[in-house]
């Protein structure tokens, strides 16, 4: 069974937290930084909470959490499906789902969501 320590996952998150300066909505899940820009609905600058314990329906581990944003720049009209957090031209995580409404030409807004790293 494969084994990590919880200091390597806590320093993959806190890398990621001190990275992060850009939440992007997407249209498609996007895997380099030219389909987020390509596939991007909007977008906000972000910081993302201190990584703490994580205990949910799938099992235990580690997380951030990305805030609740009221105030989210769209930039065009669609319905997300994805969302990538994103540190200059490298694209550092990407995720699915969150999304009830589409994007419009006014500020969006999201739920805050927690990024998880479960334990093995």
């Amino acid at each position: 069974m494969a084994y990590l320590h919880p200091t390597v996952a806590d320093e993959g998150l806190a890398y990621l937290r001190a990275q992060v300066t850009t939440l992007h909505l997407c249209s498609a899940e996007p895997a380099t930084y030219a389909e987020v820009l390509t596939y991007s609905l909007g977008n906000k600058a972000v910081s993302l909470s201190a990584i703490g314990d994580y205990a949910g329906s799938v099992g235990t581990g580690r997380k951030v959490t990305c805030p609740a944003i009221s105030d989210g720049t769209s930039t065009d009209d669609g319905s997300p499906v994805a969302w990538a957090l994103i540190s200059g031209s490298n694209v550092l995580a990407v995720g699915d789902g969150l999304f009830a409404d589409t994007v419009t030409g006014v500020d969006f807004e999201l739920s805050a969501f927690d990024i998880v790293l479960l334990d093995p």
